[in-house]
């Protein structure tokens, strides 16, 4: 698996970071809703699921069902023609700067908050020293309704609760 960020230019894989990555696809994958749609930003937690489920990771948004991939190397563009129902979730990965669902304005309004899962690895988030992550979705009020507190991965079975701000 290590070889697979090599080859993506992520970040480098390491013993401890690659213990979390492979333990939050762990979680993932446990808590994986059957039937429900899920959108996949680009980032070093979600390739590593993606990886875990035998499909390889791509540049851009990846949408899998059922552990099928739907659609891959999307951008946040290509998102506003998916037709998508009640059975969505996005999945994001903050930016290494804390920002948050920049450039997903269109699909966030189609979508409920709780409906969206934010996974970090503990390193990263540790790496944040307490800062909120920053919604920079590029619509103002969509930025100040989706700040607040969301429930965020970090490991198998191990949530935190982070907070979020609107960005500018």
């Amino acid at each position: 698996m290590g070889k697979v960020f090599r080859e993506k230019g992520l970040k480098k894989y390491d013993e401890i970071n690659g213990y979390y990555l492979d333990s939050i696809a762990q979680d993932f994958m446990e808590n994986r809703e059957n039937n429900m749609t899920y959108i996949l930003s680009e980032g070093e937690e979600t390739a590593n699921i993606l990886d875990k489920m035998g499909i390889t990771p791509k540049k851009g948004i990846q949408v899998i069902k059922n552990r099928k991939l739907l659609h891959t190397g999307l951008n946040p563009e290509d998102l506003k023609h998916l037709n998508l129902d009640g059975n969505t979730k996005l999945v994001f990965c903050p930016n290494d700067d804390g920002t948050v669902f920049k450039g997903f304005s269109e699909i966030l309004k189609k979508v409920k908050k709780e409906n969206i899962l934010l996974l970090i690895t503990p390193t990263r988030l540790e790496s944040m020293k307490g800062s909120p992550f920053i919604v920079k979705t590029g619509d103002e009020s969509l930025n100040k309704k989706l700040s607040g507190y969301y429930k965020v991965t970090t490991s198998y079975k191990r949530e935190a609760i982070y907070n979020a701000v609107q960005g500018k």
